[in-house]
């Protein structure tokens, strides 16, 4: 059976709104450049059920997560349940956020 991944429309919301802020920050010169960016974490979050995943350690956040470093400075956890082969992403937080640290135990 093909593998379900199922992302939560506050996460699409919140991808939306990031996409817009790095551009209107500065932070790429493009709008299309900073929606590569995000595109590049909607890829991490379809290549899911091949990630090896760990068990959060705040299950409020997430039941487990995965980790994915887009540059030197920021580390993103994305945050999902998964049943069998059914997998819904429920959120992204970088390591810049005060829950990283309740996800990773720190």
């Amino acid at each position: 059976m093909e593998n379900q991944i199922i992302i939560s429309n506050y996460l699409i919301s919140k991808l939306n709104d990031l996409e817009t802020a790095l551009y209107k920050k500065g932070y790429f010169g493009f709008k299309e450049s900073s929606r590569e960016y995000i595109d590049k974490i909607y890829d991490v979050m379809y290549d899911i059920p091949n990630k090896k995943s760990r068990k959060s350690k705040d299950k409020k956040l997430g039941e487990f997560y995965i980790t994915y470093r887009s540059n030197k400075n920021t580390m993103y956890c994305i945050l999902f349940s998964n049943k069998g082969n059914r997998y819904v992403i429920e959120d992204v937080i970088t390591n810049h956020e005060k829950q990283y640290a309740r996800i990773m135990g720190s």
